[in-house]
């Protein structure tokens, strides 16, 4: 059996909508931090159990207060910003088979894809043993196991959507508090870095990805990606030179990454540089997919965060524009 968990503030107008998405399921918690706008009555009028946490700035600790409440051992963590989407059938009977399949393979943890975006989307960490795992780092929260066990499947069928939210999240902020507590924190460094960047704060953004790309070797978290985005901010202040380093840096180093030689594309054609622009328009073309080190093992999935960098009709714009 199988509770769903949420955390919620505010959440009155979207919340409606992914609770409908599910249909019916066995339990479902709802675990407000602070709503000022209705948002409980929301929940209770759809039937949903409702518990409240104090917030301290830590997504953490609010999934952990929240999860004492499931009244099963399997947990699927959901956000209200997101629906369920299935196939073929109702959610619960998707719900349903995907956890006898989990069951019969002896696993603890099941990956669905989640869409960010009509063009982003990647695999998740969405359904897990609450017994087998617990939450750790207070910003963009990550399961971590309890012991050694872990064992993982990757349930198609489904998509979690995502609906982007128009309130500003100053994530970049709550990092940087979070880091006086654990400086050097490689999770908390990234997700400082990329949150500038996606805020617009580009001149800050380069000495915290910079300082995010010096750390441990051995974390390997999304770096492809922090060479990407120090690119993109670098060339935006007008350092070209460093901004291609580490736009190659990103398209080559840490897997082939087609979004990175997109952008590399778009730099030198702005410059004028068309023969460069074709060289790279080659490289892309013969790249194989960007691939993710999946924990089911191997690099098996594909892990796309912008999946027009590997249309056809991206590449013969470039061209056109190259020739």
């Amino acid at each position: 059996m199988l509770s769903v968990v949420f955390i919620v503030r505010d959440e009155a107008d979207r919340l409606p909508g992914a609770l409908a998405s599910l249909g019916r399921v066995p339990d479902v918690v709802v675990c407000d931090t602070g709503s000022v706008d209705g948002t409980l009555d929301v929940a209770a009028l759809a039937g949903a159990r409702l518990t409240e946490a104090r917030w301290t700035g830590d997504f953490a600790a609010a999934r952990t207060a929240a999860q004492l409440h499931a009244r099963y051992p399997w947990i699927l963590r959901m956000d209200a910003d997101e629906r369920l989407m299935v196939g073929p059938g109702l959610p619960s009977d998707w719900l349903g088979a995907t956890l006898r399949r989990a069951e019969r393979a002896d696993a603890d943890l099941i990956y669905v894809r989640r869409r960010y975006s009509p063009t982003n989307q990647h695999w998740f960490p969405r359904i897990f043993r609450a017994d087998r795992f617990r939450w750790a780092k207070p910003l963009h929260e990550a399961l971590v196991p309890v012991g050694e066990r872990r064992r993982v499947i990757a349930a198609g069928g489904a998509v979690f959507v995502h609906a982007p939210s128009a309130r500003p999240r100053a994530y970049a902020d709550l990092a940087l508090h979070h880091l006086a507590r654990a400086p050097g924190d490689p999770h908390l460094l990234y997700f400082r870095a990329r949150s500038l960047w996606e805020e617009g704060r580009l001149a800050e953004s380069v000495p915290a990805l910079r300082t995010y790309l010096a750390g441990p070797t051995d974390y390997r978290f999304h770096r492809g990606e922090a060479h990407r985005m120090l690119g993109a901010a670098l060339d935006a202040i007008g350092d070209h030179p460093e901004a291609l380093r580490h736009l190659d840096e990103a398209a080559r180093g840490d897997g082939d990454r087609a979004e990175a030689a997109v952008d590399r594309v778009r730099l030198h054609l702005a410059r004028g540089e068309r023969a460069e622009a074709r060289r790279w328009i080659g490289w892309a073309a013969a790249a194989s997919p960007p691939r993710e080190r999946a924990p089911w093992g191997g690099w098996t999935r594909p892990y796309l965060l912008e999946t027009t960098a590997w249309s056809e009709q991206t590449w013969r714009l470039a061209g056109r524009r190259a020739a």
